[in-house]
């Protein structure tokens, strides 16, 4: 015989209703909640839009920055010595045996060194000459700067007042771009270095 749990109507009905409404209320949160993130969405996606416009605007002030090119012409002094040195930009040299290695270019560099205050110091050797390019790579004297016209010349004994000025010629690499000289100094007293920023 199966029995039944005989609840008054009094305590049910509001059960019912109460139940109800929790039903109803939990669906109706849930649809406007879904629908309200949407413009929210699309908001958040219209918002990044200008940041990203603005980015390429920037973009051509820093290339100016980048672009500092070499003047070409720089000095340099010190007690013992005044070095004047000019970029002359490509050199081609005259013998077919003394080219370039593939992938690298001769470059001809201009030097004027006076020497204000030594005493009988070695003064205008090419190797005491060392040109760094925008890779900070360092090179030395070719050997076409001694077939160059008017290749600098070296005083061995050189005092106060004497001069020598002409042309070294340096190898490197065809896209690299000469950036500054360095004149390794040897006197009997000291040694120092003098350094051209072109």
């Amino acid at each position: 015989m199966k029995r039944y749990i005989k609840t008054p109507l009094k305590y049910a009905l509001p059960l019912l209703f109460i139940g109800a409404l929790v039903l109803v209320s939990i669906s109706g949160c849930t649809s406007p909640s879904t629908t309200s993130p949407s413009p929210t969405a699309q908001q958040a996606t219209v918002t990044p839009a200008p940041t990203s416009q603005a980015a390429p605007t920037g973009a051509p002030t820093a290339t100016p920055a980048a672009t500092t090119a070499p003047s070409g012409q720089g000095t340099a002094s010190d007690n013992d010595f005044s070095l004047t040195a000019t970029n002359q930009g490509a050199y081609t040299a005259s013998n077919p045996l003394e080219q370039p290695s593939a992938g690298d270019k001769y470059v001809s560099i201009n030097v004027e060194l006076t020497n204000k205050n030594a005493q009988n110091a070695m003064m205008g050797n090419q190797f005491q000459f060392t040109l760094f390019d925008n890779q900070n790579i360092g090179h030395q004297a070719a050997t076409a700067s001694f077939g160059a016209t008017n290749s600098l010349q070296s005083l061995d004994k050189s005092n106060p007042g004497d001069k020598t000025a002409g042309v070294i010629v340096f190898e490197m690499p065809a896209g690299n771009t000469p950036m500054k000289l360095v004149y390794d100094e040897q006197t009997s007293l000291s040694s120092g270095s003098l350094t051209v920023n072109f």
